[in-house]
């Protein structure tokens, strides 16, 4: 989250309790890990700050393949192959 408002340049803004609806902020943080793999648009102030877009860029990218093994089925099935002859 720190990563997300230095590139903003502002606090993240959250939804007050007990509202059932995310934030702006909140939203674009779901849709940027949501996301595919792609080069995000700048941020905030990362356009003056190259440095910190790639640290955005590969933050994301490490976020997503983590939330994909976190949340994908795995297939533990063993895998039989057939030999053909």
């Amino acid at each position: 989250l720190q990563l997300y408002e230095r590139c903003a340049g502002r606090r993240l803004s959250t939804s007050a309790p007990g509202q059932p609806s995310l934030s702006g902020d909140e939203q674009e943080l779901v849709e940027l890990l949501a996301g595919p793999d792609r080069d995000d648009p700048p941020l905030g102030s990362t356009a003056a700050s190259p440095g910190l877009l790639r640290a955005r860029r590969v933050a994301l990218r490490s976020l997503r393949a983590m939330l994909r093994l976190t949340l994908e089925p795995i297939d533990l099935r063993p895998r039989l192959r057939l030999a053909t002859t």
